[in-house]
């Protein structure tokens, strides 16, 4: 409290025991800093707690019982899965939470797994980078992001299920990182904003419909290694204008689309 010291602005130095850091934010206001393995919903008011393993949908209600609207979430270490493969619209944690502007992850994140449906319908999502644990990405997981302008797929993730990125209509441009082998049915598609794709060096399938409507103006196919990229002759809305596949590094890219071969 305000009244806790005579002169809390003279309190220069805190001292502790035992350990760990205070930090004196305002006159008068003392924090202890939360445990990197806490997990923090913020809202009208800041709420901290420890989630191991899966961050389920009953822990975001939790949150919201405590701090309201929820317009930012900073995830803890210990969260290895948010979400599962087998949520649903109405079980997966965040899913219609239109007021969450950015989510954030500790460096020594370990989560692995984005479930499905995970984030589907936060509009009002614009900030969010993947941390270099993620290795999954579900089916549905951004489905209608809006907000979304942006997105990097790290070095990391492996897979990316059918539908994840569908009708985010913001998103502009798009990397996806040098493990990915397989880009999904729809997984960008009805992105209609969509201008500028970068693939990375494991691609070697892109699916039906992956980006239906989403009028690329420029696909990058990052060199690395020699390889084949089968893709699907709904893959792109217009794939004979995909005229050249602009590359960087060593190695030779055949793009095979419906029988042409573009390098």
């Amino acid at each position: 409290g305000t009244n806790a010291f005579t002169a809390p602005d003279s309190l220069l130095e805190v001292l502790t025991n035992g350990g760990g850091t205070l930090e004196v934010l305002t006159v008068g206001n003392i924090y202890i800093p939360v445990p990197a393995t806490y997990t923090t919903f913020t809202g009208t008011r800041n709420y901290s707690f420890s989630i191991v393993g899966e961050l389920t949908k009953t822990d975001v209600d939790q949150a919201i019982a405590i701090v309201g609207t929820i317009t930012s979430v900073q995830f803890g270490t210990t969260v290895t899965s948010i979400g599962n493969n087998s949520d649903t619209t109405g079980t997966s944690p965040f899913y219609n939470q239109i007021n969450i502007v950015s989510m954030s992850f500790k460096d020594t994140s370990t989560c692995i797994t984005f479930g499905q449906n995970v984030f589907n319908s936060c509009t009002s999502l614009s900030s969010f980078v993947i941390p270099n644990s993620v290795t999954s990405i579900a089916g549905s997981a951004f489905t209608s992001c809006t907000g979304l302008v942006s997105f990097v797929i790290g070095n990391s993730v492996t897979s990316i299920s059918f539908f994840a990125f569908i009708s985010c209509t913001s998103l502009a441009s798009v990397v996806i990182g040098n493990s990915l082998a397989s880009i999904a049915t729809s997984t960008f598609g009805s992105c209609t904003s969509l201008a500028l794709l970068t693939i990375g060096t494991s691609v070697t399938s892109i699916g039906a419909n992956a980006f239906n409507l989403s009028p690329l103006t420029r696909v990058e196919f990052t060199q690395g290694n020699d390889r084949n990229v089968n893709i699907d002759a709904s893959a792109f809305i217009a794939p004979a204008s995909l005229v050249s596949a602009v590359t960087s590094g060593g190695g030779n890219i055949a793009v095979l689309i419906t029988g042409n071969i573009y390098t």
